[in-house]
């Protein structure tokens, strides 16, 4: 094993502990359902816009806005815009009801349990139909997560997909039920501060080690702008848009955020922090995937 292997090891130990650390800190506050669940709705502002950011960045930060970026070139930037525009909408329009609604709604829990109660379905095919949609869009994520993961364990250690993508169930499974809810939020604030810090270190990194970094940027906005003021395009390009915007909605991990907020009262201050802090991520991803044209031989041209 190289030292770069064996420090990617210990890096990646030291990330396990701490989470953990952090799920056997918080497992005496969980004793009934809502506790498990919601974290009994007590969760606070800035680990709410934290976590609800972070809900939403992470791989696609690191791995999929930047390498949007270098193929795609600025049109990256009408993408990142409209995702935070439907997260701060997502705030401000879905936010303080759903957290009001729910808790009125004899403190559902979940989703189905709360469009149940809200429209007294008594036959229970609401819940069914609610709980069976939910299950299908997350199960694509949660897969897409699992995915992510055993791709990271076969480049960083070399060990199969399948068993990188076993480890991270694993190591999933085992914060989320020694904890619950909790623990995800505060992990999530905890992956949140090292996805800010790693897409500024990177893209710093790549700023200083190239020689011209900058060079064909300002034509590929001028290029993206000149190509979305065309009229074909506009009919593909706004209904993409809108689609983006329209998917924060919906996103069950997001919803989930603002059901367990303390209260409404924190909302504002929550959505703030989490719109600002997703901004910067986003900013910083779609530089690193700009300049990596000029940071790779021959402008990356093997991998596009």
């Amino acid at each position: 094993m190289s030292q770069l292997d064996q420090t990617l090891l210990i890096l990646f130990i030291v990330y396990v502990l701490a989470v953990i650390g952090i799920s056997l800190y918080r497992t005496t506050q969980g004793q009934e359902m809502a506790d498990h669940v919601l974290a009994g709705r007590r969760v606070g502002a800035i680990t709410t816009g934290l976590s609800a950011s972070s809900s939403l960045e992470r791989g696609w930060a690191l791995f999929i806005l930047p390498a949007i970026a270098f193929g795609f070139r600025s049109l990256v930037i009408g993408m990142a815009i409209a995702i935070v525009v439907g997260l701060w909408a997502s705030w401000k329009l879905v936010g303080p009801r759903l957290r009001r609604y729910t808790y009125a709604a004899q403190n559902a829990l979940t989703l189905p349990e709360f469009l149940e109660r809200r429209f007294n379905d008594r036959t229970g095919v609401l819940r069914v139909l609610a709980a069976v949609l939910t299950l299908l869009f997350v199960l694509f994520y949660v897969s897409a997560g699992i995915m992510a993961g055993g791709i990271l364990f076969n480049i960083a250690f070399g060990v199969s997909t399948a068993v990188g993508g076993l480890i991270t169930i694993l190591v999933v499974l085992a914060y989320i039920f020694i904890g619950g809810y909790v623990v995800v939020a505060r992990t999530d604030v905890f992956q949140s501060i090292i996805t800010l810090i790693g897409v500024v270190v990177l893209a710093g990194a790549v700023y200083v080690v190239t020689d011209n970094p900058t060079a064909g940027i300002t034509d590929s906005l001028e290029n993206f702008f000149g190509s979305v003021s065309n009229r074909s395009n506009i009919y593909l390009f706004v209904p993409f848009l809108v689609a983006t915007v329209q998917g924060a909605f919906g996103a069950q991990r997001l919803l989930q955020r603002f059901m367990a907020a303390e209260s409404e009262a924190i909302m504002d201050t929550s959505r703030r922090l989490s719109t600002l802090w997703i901004f910067i991520i986003f900013a910083f991803s779609v530089v690193l995937g700009l300049f990596a044209e000029n940071a790779l031989p021959q402008g990356g041209s093997a991998l596009r």
